[in-house]
């Protein structure tokens, strides 16, 4: 007699069992948060789990792990869990919040999603133009398209111009170049914000004057323009 438990290399599948990723499971390729190429991740769904978030901070985005090939229901069941803590709509915390530098700002751009640039206040201060104790509760990100509205801690800015020369990364963050961030605050902050703000950014070798001057001409009507030249 032939015991059940016996499957040749034909055999179906039982009913309901789900399948596990493994080692076997063909590698992902997933978009990094200031990483030119493709990552491939591959190995266990822990490791591909880690092999993200160790590059972006602890954090991780929904459309990330599916990249990666997990499933819906495993990324709602680790949720579920507590082994992906949620940060924002879709974006999580692999396992832990433990503070991290620049995790809120990382979080931010994960969470408006494909071609956002920390920019504005968030910008100047990465760059080290103001001082941190200026930030507000609110990180800055401009998107050059899409409808992708403000969030909890987040303001998002629309622009209709967003030129090769404005991007930057700093920190493994997409950013406002310093000219152009410079640019984008200039109106809501007082003049002698604004002007420590191009000396730090001259004596750190950050921002040459030919260089606003250029930002400036490549946006005549700016509101930031006149502020600048005051």
């Amino acid at each position: 007699e032939t015991s059940n438990s016996s499957r040749g290399p034909g055999s179906a599948r039982p009913v309901g069992k789900k399948r596990r990723l493994n080692e076997e499971d063909p590698p992902g390729s997933v978009s990094i948060l200031g990483l030119g190429a493709q990552l491939l991740v591959s190995g266990s769904r822990d490791e591909r789990i880690a092999q993200i978030a160790s590059r972006q901070r602890g954090l991780v985005s929904r459309p990330q792990l599916v990249l990666a090939r997990l499933s819906s229901s495993v990324i709602n069941g680790l949720q579920a869990r507590g082994q992906l803590l949620r940060v924002h709509r879709g974006v999580y915390a692999a396992g832990h919040r433990a503070p991290c530098p620049l995790a809120a700002e990382t979080a931010a751009l994960l969470a408006v999603g494909p071609g956002a640039i920390l920019s504005h206040l968030s910008a100047a201060i990465l760059w080290g133009l103001l001082p941190a104790d200026l930030a507000t509760d609110r990180v800055d990100v401009t998107v050059a398209e899409g409808d992708r509205r403000d969030q909890s801690g987040i303001r998002v800015h629309r622009t209709r111009r967003l030129d090769a020369v404005d991007r930057r990364i700093h920190q493994g963050l997409p950013v406002l170049s310093p000219a152009r961030a410079l640019l984008e605050i200039a109106p809501g902050v007082s003049g002698r914000w604004l002007e420590r703000a191009l000396d730090q950014g001259e004596v750190h070798r950050l921002l040459r004057r030919p260089e606003m001057s250029a930002a400036m001409d490549r946006f005549p009507v700016h509101g930031g323009r006149l502020a600048v030249k005051r």
